[in-house]
């Protein structure tokens, strides 16, 4: 379909029926060995290499956290996993390139984070021309940041920094759907957690989760870089709510809605 600007790419209706198959053995079975486990992740690591893969290899790190365990039973949670990635092949929706992706955007986001201060979210994105097409500017309420703190926790940068690429991803890939994005943190942890595809932060994961959902669902691909937060246009972003920039008015976000949205468990 090039006449058209798209080619797709996906799996083969024999591997999906054959993996599903293998995948339906072991939930009946409720047990799988290491050596199997260890076939079966990287048969199922290729196959969701050819669709849009982050997802699907989220969900595999619970199969790898089972191997790694020496224990033969399926727990729950690696048995959700596997049903969840079940149900991924069968859908075996395509990867869809199409022409946008020649072309591409910036976008960088940011949090702070002050015990007895003010914490914020911000982000901003540009086209390819280093053209600001919109921005938001964010407080985090007290009563969030109550929410998302575990007991004993000091600090909850990182998942400020994680609800930042989140709300991100939510407002800009469904408006620039089937385009490139160039997304900078200053965060490494947070940038290692999105390259890795997971994170051992479970609520971190959660997010991470939703970025993949999303850019997937609107045919994005993002790649995201470090910049020092001196580099950081949204650094100012997140330390003050910031109504007007550069003669642009804001987008109204919801930090709180936005993390409750995700059904995440709060402890």
């Amino acid at each position: 379909m090039s006449g058209e600007g798209l080619s797709v790419v996906t799996n083969t209706s024999d591997r999906v029926k054959e993996l599903c198959e293998v995948l339906d053995e072991v939930l009946n079975a409720g047990s799988l060995t290491r050596g199997d486990g260890e076939k079966l992740r990287g048969r199922l690591l290729f196959a969701s290499g050819q669709l849009f893969g982050r997802k699907a290899r989220n969900l595999v790190r619970k199969l790898s956290k089972h191997v790694q365990s020496n224990c033969k039973g399926l727990s729950d949670e690696t048995v959700v996993a596997l049903k969840n990635i079940r149900t991924i092949l069968t859908q075996n929706l395509p990867r869809r390139i199409k022409g946008q992706l020649s072309s591409h955007l910036h976008f960088y986001v940011d949090a702070s984070y002050d015990d007895r201060g003010y914490s914020g979210i911000g982000g901003v994105v540009y086209d390819e021309y280093g053209n600001m097409l919109g921005f938001f500017s964010e407080e985090v309420s007290s009563d969030l940041i109550n929410a998302i703190k575990q007991d004993g926790q000091v600090t909850i940068i990182q998942e400020l920094e994680m609800l930042a690429l989140v709300t991100a991803t939510e407002m800009w890939c469904p408006k620039w759907n089937h385009h490139r994005f160039v997304a900078f943190t200053d965060s490494e942890s947070v940038r290692h957690s999105f390259l890795k595809s997971w994170s051992m932060n479970e609520n971190n994961n959660t997010l991470l989760e939703r970025v993949f959902t999303v850019e997937e669902k609107f045919g994005c691909q993002i790649w995201l870089e470090r910049v020092p937060s001196q580099s950081n246009p949204s650094d100012y972003l997140s330390r003050q709510v910031v109504a007007m920039w550069h003669g642009m008015a804001k987008t109204e976000v919801n930090p709180e809605a936005t993390w409750k949205g995700l059904s995440i468990s709060l402890g």
